[in-house]
């Protein structure tokens, strides 16, 4: 039983780091002011899009301000909206995907495309920086 409780109060914590990590992306993506309307196109909504304050999700492609990918979908593309991928693999299936943010080994990662933020005219904080690529792994 302690040992539950442990791992539900891990996972909690975990949680909120990853919904900073996210609204530190999304942020960044639109420095708009929040809430950040959001077209999710995946299999289920993860938990760090949930009770987000940060976040509005919105039912049409049409009126997001970001894209968050976490499947292929063809349509995606036509709305010329910025696309952050949730697999790394991902980025390939999307041209117009700017970056990832993704679990590997772990670790949460983010990872941004150079020429494709400056075909989007998206201009990232300083900070971000280290997450710039200029090519796919």
């Amino acid at each position: 039983m302690m040992l539950f409780c442990i791992s539900a109060l891990s996972h909690a914590g975990n949680l909120s780091v990853e919904q900073r990590l996210i609204n530190k992306v999304l942020r960044a993506l639109s420095p708009s002011a929040p809430p950040r309307k959001i077209y999710y196109e995946g299999a289920y909504l993860p938990e760090i899009f949930r009770n987000n304050p940060e976040v509005r999700l919105v039912s049409d492609p049409r009126n997001a301000q970001i894209i968050v990918a976490n499947r292929v979908a063809e349509k995606l593309e036509r709305y010329h909206k910025p696309i952050l991928v949730l697999q790394y693999r991902l980025l390939k299936s999307y041209s117009l995907a700017v970056g990832a943010y993704f679990w590997q080994k772990g670790r949460p990662n983010i990872v941004m495309i150079r020429q494709r933020l400056q075909r989007m005219r998206i201009r990232l904080p300083h900070d971000f920086e280290r997450y710039i690529e200029t090519t796919l792994w």
